[in-house]
């Protein structure tokens, strides 16, 4: 039952990061660019993704002891902190760029080098992500008979 419930955390945990990344980067950037604009959304982007990172760390907390279960789960796992720190570093160098009293950015080149750079670390993670809940549920798979 123990390992049932880790399980279920392990997994809504994932979810909640990895999913939540997923919907805000096709749902809601592309809706509040077309709402607001692309520096009022950059904006929203963030506040947003300083929390989504946080969350990561809270789901890294939970994901730990899965690492141990599998190399599948260990790389992805070590993937995932690995790209949750080169963002966590990003971040504020990102943020350098805008000016937040003026609601610009005003070298668009040199902050898109580092969004880039971003993007391309969000992409990774995500790519951990997908392969941390195949192994939770590959895992989950051989630990139950009769399925």
């Amino acid at each position: 039952m123990a390992e049932r419930l880790y399980r279920y955390a392990a997994i809504a945990a994932l979810g909640l990061w990895i999913g939540g990344m997923t919907f805000y980067a096709l749902v809601v950037v592309p809706t509040g660019t077309r709402l607001f604009g692309s520096v009022e959304q950059g904006l929203l982007t963030e506040q947003v993704t300083r929390q989504l990172n946080w969350i990561g760390v809270a789901s890294l907390l939970i994901l730990l002891p899965a690492a141990r279960q599998s190399r599948l789960l260990a790389a992805s796992w070590l993937v995932l902190a690995a790209s949750l720190a080169a963002l966590f570093w990003l971040h504020p160098r990102i943020s350098a760029f805008i000016d937040h009293t003026g609601r610009a950015v005003p070298d668009y080149a040199g902050f898109y080098q580092w969004h880039r750079a971003y993007l391309i670390g969000t992409a990774i993670q995500w790519l951990a992500g997908l392969a941390q809940l195949w192994g939770l549920v590959a895992a989950a798979k051989e630990r139950t008979p009769g399925d």
